[in-house]
């Protein structure tokens, strides 16, 4: 009983984790230390702010978030590569399942941008490709609302479209977790959004499906940061390889052409949803 009396020997006999919790109530907090930006760098963050909050239509970066969605929407050869050769069904939900693969390729490949602007301590890029992730991301919810027509009510396609999209946040965790992993991890998680599941895919279809994933992973890495994040383009090697090099060239021009038309369902749906969107 005489220990608690004194201090140097409380101190020896009282546990590790106790002394430290006494220390830590009894230290002072400590001051988290902000660094100022250059004013240019300050100035132009905050304009980029105002721009998003009066809804200026002509945002640049608004512009190119909706061309890359429009490749992610509309690039791949749906009804000619990914029905006919996985043995897909022909539906929303297989949309809804590719669309949310090349999101996740290209979101993935403009993280990466803004981790290397982080680490080079720059913000000039940073904030725009922020403005760029978001607004695909904003993009991707509105198209899921205009293409679901066929729903009776509005309330049930505002709650679908909500469901689908907080499912899209959750399949970016998992592509990036199992991309790091196996391949055998990342087929299982393919199975499962891309098929749905469906017993008519087999082990071929998706060990192609996994090459498929990592072949343009490589390639978006490849990409310059300024089509990306500038001009909002991007491309995608074809699911089932070409026998030459030319071929692989003129069908991505095709499919890019394709998927930047003014007649696509995305620019239709972006021009009703107010211009920028």
């Amino acid at each position: 009983p005489r220990i608690f009396l004194q201090p140097r020997l409380a101190a020896a006999a009282a546990p590790a984790y106790l002394i430290g919790c006494r220390r830590g109530l009894a230290s002072k907090p400590k001051t988290k230390v902000y660094h100022a930006l250059p004013f240019t760098q300050l100035v132009k963050k905050q304009l980029l702010n105002l721009r998003c909050v009066i809804g200026w239509r002509r945002d640049p970066y608004l512009k190119v978030a909706k061309s890359l969605y429009c490749v992610c929407a509309e690039y791949p050869d749906h009804s000619g590569e990914w029905i006919a050769r996985l043995g897909l069904d022909d539906s929303f939900a297989t949309w809804h399942g590719i669309t949310s693969l090349h999101l996740w390729l290209v979101m993935q490949r403009l993280r990466a941008i803004c981790e290397q602007t982080v680490s080079k301590g720059s913000v000039d890029i940073d904030y725009s490709t922020t403005y760029v992730l978001y607004g695909m991301g904003r993009l991707f919810h509105a198209d899921i609302r205009q293409r679901l027509h066929d729903f009776p009510t509005v309330s049930t396609k505002i709650r679908t479209a909500g469901q689908l999209f907080n499912q899209f946040q959750h399949v970016n965790f998992l592509y990036k977790l199992a991309y790091t992993d196996t391949d055998m991890a990342l087929a299982e998680v393919l199975w499962k959004q891309v098929c749905h599941s469906s017993p008519n895919v087999d082990a071929e279809s998706l060990n192609l499906l996994v090459r498929y994933v990592r072949a343009n992973y490589r390639h978006l890495s490849t990409v310059p940061n300024s089509d990306l994040v500038d001009n909002g383009i991007a491309t995608f090697l074809p699911l089932v390889p070409k026998p030459s090099r030319d071929e692989t060239k003129a069908w991505m021009r095709q499919r890019l052409k394709h998927a930047l038309a003014p007649q696509s369902t995305v620019q239709r749906a972006g021009q009703q949803q107010g211009g920028s969107y």
